[in-house]
């Protein structure tokens, strides 16, 4: 199984990793007390459905930012 993954702290970036990667990195950080734990927005199958989850998700933000900067210029 494959996590897509986000983190406030890096800003845009998306991550994908095994479901054990994530539960380690987050157990990790859970034990540590910091706030860098990374938020699970998908599981999927394979590391294919992932990364298309990922590029869907850009592609909105990006028609989003288009839409708030065309709403800046008029």
């Amino acid at each position: 199984m494959f996590v897509v993954g986000w983190n406030r702290e890096q800003g845009e970036a998306l991550t994908i990793e095994t479901l054990e990667e994530h539960i380690q990195y987050n157990r990790t950080a859970f034990h540590e007390n910091t706030n860098a734990s990374w938020a699970m927005l998908g599981l999927f199958e394979t590391k294919e459905q992932a990364r298309d989850f990922c590029f869907k998700l850009q592609e909105i933000r990006n028609a989003r930012l288009d839409g708030e900067l065309y709403q800046e210029g008029s």
